[in-house]
């Protein structure tokens, strides 16, 4: 009998626990988003906050190779009152912002541009990553993002 209440026990631990393991994640309020453009011998990198719909606070980082890149210029965006840019450490440029109150299906929040190095050829692999973002003092799930683009100095420079 011991044995049958002791199956029966362990059966049900089983169906539960599989049940935990097959629900899904819950799918980001928001995300970044990259708009990589190349030039003539620059790259344009534009970071938007997509369905980020009443968060007022946050930061992010953006990275990029800078053996093959050098940041020439950072434009920030007027989505938010005060804000701190930090590109002091080559192949990277955090944002962090307070003050805002996004509205917009698609915010633009900041603008990188780059030269790229004469001569260098391939793909640069960009990267947006959430540092934290929150609609006051709750925290908002953004999912970051990922942009891989090939280029030719010899024809892009």
């Amino acid at each position: 009998m011991k044995k049958n209440i002791f199956a029966f026990i362990l059966a049900l631990l089983m169906v539960f626990s599989m049940a935990l393991s097959v629900s899904a994640a819950e799918p980001a309020d928001a995300a970044l988003v990259l708009d990589v453009g190349n030039g003539k011998g620059t790259v344009t990198v534009d970071v938007y906050l997509q369905g980020g719909t009443g968060i007022t606070n946050g930061q992010f980082a953006v990275t990029y190779d800078a053996s093959v890149l050098t940041l020439v210029e950072v434009l920030t965006s007027d989505a938010y009152a005060v804000s701190s840019v930090n590109d002091q450490d080559a192949g990277t440029v955090s944002l962090a912002w307070v003050g805002s109150d996004l509205q917009a299906e698609k915010t633009l929040m900041l603008t990188l541009k780059l030269e790229i190095s004469e001569g260098s050829t391939g793909s640069v692999t960009y990267t947006a990553e959430n540092g934290g973002c929150f609609t006051n003092t709750e925290a908002v799930e953004v999912e970051d993002a990922t942009v891989t683009v090939a280029f030719d100095a010899a024809v892009d420079t």
